[in-house]
């Protein structure tokens, strides 16, 4: 059975499609086990193009509708106005109908926005690195200045991510983030990337109401997510797709 998490308090019009996948539910076999939906990990490539089509059946969604970024943990965002793929890009944004924007993770976080009559839509792919460059924020800028929305009419989901509690850190990340943003147990240093992405959203003006986090750490819920911290590089990945079909 595939399992498709999804916002449970924020409103939506009814033809938005925002959500992502968990592990559960495809072909995929050992590490990959089983809903892996990325090529890039030594994965056999039959599966994944088997559990992606499991996914698009579901969705009722075409794989030709889709527009994916090559995610390299960077602060670039593209606006989207027809399906393809990305390079270099760690954000998507688009005006535009029956376009499914896509970010792939096993701890970063996916970070999904719409406004209330599903017009504008955005998905973000932020990692430590995404977080530190400033890109939720970044986002949240562009989508003002060109839609002419105001703060109140964005909503803006955080899926699944590496919580605090396994997101361990060097020294360097002392001068990478402010201290409210770093933990210190047994001597170690612990990354909070949950409230850093939510404090520069909440910077833009975002209403808190107008947020929603999926309270569930990646590493920790083996059974649900992959993690590439857990599985030390060897796992799968989830897929977050949000899009307006019309």
């Amino acid at each position: 059975m595939i399992d498709f998490v999804q916002p449970r308090n924020l409103p939506k019009p009814d033809d938005v499609l925002v959500g992502m996948t968990t592990r559960n539910g495809g072909v995929s076999r050992g590490y990959f086990q089983s809903l892996n939906m990325g090529f890039s990990v030594n994965d056999n490539a039959e599966h994944v193009r088997t559990n992606r089509n499991l996914i698009w059946e579901s969705l009722k969604i075409s794989e030709t509708r889709l527009a994916k970024p090559e995610q390299v943990h960077s602060d670039h965002l593209a606006l989207v106005q027809a399906a393809g793929t990305f390079p270099a890009t760690d954000a998507l944004i688009t005006h535009e109908p029956n376009i499914f924007l896509t970010i792939q993770t096993a701890d970063c976080l996916p970070i999904l926005i719409w406004t209330g009559d599903g017009e504008w839509l955005a998905a973000i792919h932020s990692g430590w690195g995404g977080t530190e460059q400033g890109l939720p924020a970044e986002v949240i800028a562009f989508l003002l200045s060109g839609s002419g929305y105001a703060p109140d009419e964005f909503f803006v989901w955080i899926g699944p991510g590496l919580g605090v509690c396994h997101f361990e850190v060097g020294a360097e990340f002392e001068s990478k983030f402010d201290p409210q943003f770093l933990e210190h147990r047994n001597g170690e240093r612990y990354f909070n990337n949950v409230a850093a992405v939510k404090a520069q959203i909440s910077g833009q003006g975002i209403p808190a109401e107008n947020l929603e986090v999926v309270d569930e750490c990646t590493y920790c819920e083996s059974e649900k997510y992959f993690s590439h911290r857990r599985d030390k590089g060897v796992t799968g990945r989830m897929l977050a797709v949000i899009g307006r079909q019309v």
